[in-house]
């Protein structure tokens, strides 16, 4: 092994950051890339020598990295630049290999759920095009203009309140809504929470929120937690707003409930199916969400920001310095 450690990069995703990650490096490292484009041999041959290793989403998808992984004798952390890891199993690594994961897309998520909430209430896409038809229907100048609606004293219930559930209620708070939200573990109310409940909990969770949103991991407990008993205890002026994992909710159990009016709308940045390697799109679901009325939907994107990736990278690259020192390593996996 030579004296300066070598870091892989393996993905698409993972090769226009190179540069950035050499730059960012207060260490010594040798930095190296592989693409799923390129041979299995090659990747054995990186991964057979190499200290660290970032892989993106696509180089997992291609199913060639999870076996070398498990070959590679020398790796000590595996950094995952982005957040899930329910693909990642406990067999894959060494023992002297730690994974580690990355987040600082919170509060770009939490963003993205008040815009929607305020587009829900606003409705700036019917008012705007409608208006340039030059129609006042809307016009507050006119005693029968249509009225929008406002955020202020609804209540917003969140699954999951950790890094995102938090900077969601922070904004919510600013537009003086009510905040409820349900944790894995039972501990005093944070502000600015109005409570925090434990699972035993979500029913009334689900019965008091105006607009639900989920924010948890997917795991076994949590994988359909949303099925067709929730949505009927739902308001029925609710509004859904997933950007955990599509799976949380029951598929034809949200179709269903939105095309019937059991709930008001949902808002999906998350869902069942997604695009394999080699493929330029694909169908998101089994069930046509695009052709409801009452849904906003968007690809993936909540947390899909420049100023994200800068910090993602700023804290992978402070990982590896962590390593290369002999420092804690931030944002362990523990591995179940």
């Amino acid at each position: 092994m030579s004296s300066i450690p070598l870091l892989a990069l393996t993905g698409h995703y993972c090769a226009p950051h190179r540069t950035r990650i050499r730059d960012l490096l207060t260490t010594d490292w040798t930095v190296k890339l592989w693409t799923p484009d390129q041979s299995v041999d090659h990747l054995h041959s990186l991964l057979s020598k190499a200290e660290a290793v970032v892989t993106g989403a696509d180089a997992l998808l291609s199913g060639r990295l999870i076996g070398p992984i498990t070959q590679a004798k020398h790796l000590k952390l595996l950094q995952i630049p982005f957040s899930g890891h329910d693909w990642l199993k406990f067999e894959m690594l060494s023992s002297e290999c730690t994974a580690c994961n990355v987040y600082e897309h919170h509060t770009t998520i939490a963003e993205y759920v008040m815009a929607n909430i305020l587009e829900w209430q606003i409705e700036l896409r019917k008012i705007d095009p409608n208006f340039r038809t030059d129609s006042w229907d809307y016009g507050g100048s006119a005693v029968s203009g249509k009225k929008h609606g406002e955020v202020r004293g609804k209540t917003i219930g969140i699954l999951g309140y950790g890094r995102i559930g938090e900077q969601i209620a922070k904004r919510a708070k600013a537009f003086d809504m009510r905040i409820i939200a349900v944790g894995r573990s039972s501990k005093p109310t944070p502000k600015p929470l109005d409570w925090l409940g434990t699972h035993a909990q979500w029913p009334q969770l689900i019965e008091q929120s105006d607009f639900l949103v989920l924010t948890c991991p997917l795991t076994d407990s949590t994988r359909g937690i949303v099925d067709a008993e929730t949505l009927k205890t739902m308001k029925p002026s609710s509004v859904i707003i997933n950007v955990a994992r599509g799976p949380v909710i029951d598929e034809a159990a949200l179709y269903n409930a939105l095309k019937t009016g059991t709930i008001a709308g949902a808002v999906l940045d998350v869902w069942y199916a997604y695009p394999q390697p080699g493929e330029a799109t694909c169908s998101p679901a089994n069930h046509p969400f695009h052709e409801l009325e009452n849904t906003i939907l968007t690809p993936h994107c909540a947390g899909w920001t420049d100023a994200q990736d800068e910090r993602r990278w700023t804290t992978i690259a402070d990982n590896l310095d962590r390593l290369r020192r002999g420092d804690p390593l931030r944002n362990i996996i523990t591995l179940n």
